[in-house]
């Protein structure tokens, strides 16, 4: 018995370094999502990063073109096809990404610049799992994203992938709260925050941001009612606190984004340095991969030295 005891043991031991905490999912095939995703050296980093920030991983219950976060909740609504666990993986590991930039930043809502980090990751991943041609040999349109970032990771470089992915985010699509704010939009509205908690009209210029908000599909308009009514029944000697206090809070908010943005553009640089020889190789596996042109919307990639 207990050598029977110990073999069991040792069991859940080996179960338990490879699968991801149940809670960040109810669903069996992201799961097995997670159990690809561990295999990848950045992939365990993530999970044990999920693992300590939870957040809960669920299939959208209607016919979703892209991720839904809802940060408020805990909460990320992927699409339900991919064809594979491995292409769900680097699904849930992009997605995951995006999560993890709002934990360390504590920015409200997803920006263009978090898909870009992420689509940088979701490759990154990609290229550790050792992906194969076969893996992409699927119709569905979510395969095809992730290929066509993919590829163009491999073929095309940083710079061009971060377009790409910032392309994406700033294409309007309601249901996944679209188009993202990006980092110098958010700024732009820090700087207004600060001229109207001097001029005192720091709740209409709220009021006005989440009704922008409502159009993006980010908040329904009874919460933005809600907000405001809750705003102006502040008490007097509260109301300059707290305008003093929010820009404070969101300018520390910026600060830190706009110091990941860079750091973390650098890490992907000095990967893509260190594991030059791995990326030669996987060129030349993925030669025939298709990547057509897009437009980008939102102006150039900032250049970090």
């Amino acid at each position: 018995m207990p050598a029977l005891l110990a073999a069991v043991l040792t069991l859940a031991a080996c179960s338990g370094n490879r699968r991801a905490a149940p809670s960040l999912t109810p669903e069996p095939a992201i799961e097995r999502a997670f159990d690809v995703l561990s295999t990848a050296k950045e992939g365990k980093s993530l999970i044990a990063f999920l693992e300590e920030n939870p957040v809960s991983f669920e299939f959208a219950n209607v016919e979703a073109p892209c991720p839904r976060y809802e940060f408020d909740r805990r909460t990320i609504y992927l699409r339900r096809e991919f064809g594979s666990d491995t292409m769900l993986a680097l699904a849930v590991a992009r997605a995951a990404q995006v999560y993890r930039f709002h934990r360390l930043t504590g920015l409200d809502a997803p920006t263009a610049e978090q898909e870009e980090l992420a689509a940088l990751f979701q490759a990154r991943v990609g290229l550790q799992i050792n992906l194969v041609n076969a893996d992409f040999e699927t119709g569905d349109p979510g395969v095809k994203e992730i290929k066509s970032s993919f590829c163009t990771y491999l073929h095309e470089g940083q710079s061009y992938a971060m377009r790409k992915a910032r392309a994406s985010a700033l294409v309007t699509e309601q249901w996944c709260a679209r188009p993202f704010e990006t980092l110098d939009s958010l700024g732009m509205w820090l700087q207004r925050t600060r001229a109207a908690v001097r001029d005192e009209n720091l709740f209409t210029l709220l009021y006005e941001r989440d009704l922008q908000r409502v159009r993006r599909g980010q908040l329904t308009m009874a919460d933005a009612m809600r907000n405001d009514a809750r705003f102006r029944a502040m008490p007097l000697y509260e109301i300059s606190r707290f305008q003093r206090m929010f820009y404070d809070t969101e300018n520390r908010k910026m600060s830190k984004a706009t110091r990941l943005y860079r750091n973390m553009t650098k890490e992907d640089a000095s990967w893509r340095a260190s594991h030059a020889g791995d990326i030669t190789r996987a060129r030349a596996a993925f030669a025939t991969c298709g990547m057509p042109d897009l437009p980008f919307p939102g102006g150039n990639i900032q250049e970090f030295d």
